[in-house]
């Protein structure tokens, strides 16, 4: 029998003094959360669903959008706030593993992932929508333009 040295669990938590000690690199320098911040508000719909919301709520819609900016930036906030605690990248699928165990962080996982796909997919056709009533030439070919988007966006990102 082989004699198995034990080796100690490293914690994905922070413990204070390696917080406040911390010389790593940030894993976002605040321009690239900044810039992280604004790609999610405006590939959240923001080019498309004003106009639907000033047509219902009229001059209320001003204060409609003020209430989901307070909400979008508490949600920032904690999630800025819990970042700090963890070494690792992964988000919502690492705070939910650490607090509530593989399956819960598994099931955060995997719904961000079928978020992400879908959400992609809507900023795609979004884009594509838009584009068509600038250039109606490009009429009929919404599926190409988002396919050709979505496949652009991804070149940028791997490279």
């Amino acid at each position: 029998m082989q004699n198995e040295e034990q080796i100690p669990e490293i914690s994905d938590i922070k413990d204070l003094e390696e917080f406040a000690s911390d010389d790593e690199q940030a894993k976002f320098s605040l321009s690239g959360a900044t810039l992280y911040g604004i790609n999610a508000v405006i590939g959240s719909g923001i080019f498309l669903l004003p106009r639907t919301i000033y047509q219902d709520l009229g001059p209320a819609s001003l204060v409609a959008m003020l209430v989901d900016v307070l909400l979008v930036l508490m949600i920032a906030v904690c999630f800025a706030e819990v970042a700090g605690y963890f070494n690792k990248n992964g988000g919502a699928f690492q705070y939910a593993k650490s607090a509530f165990g593989d399956f819960v962080g598994f099931n955060v996982g995997i719904l961000g992932w079928f978020v992400t796909i879908i959400a992609w997919a809507a900023m795609a056709a979004g884009f594509a929508k838009l584009l068509i009533q600038t250039f109606p030439s490009l009429e009929g070919k919404n599926t190409i333009i988002s396919v050709i988007l979505v496949i652009f966006l991804s070149l940028i990102n791997a490279y």
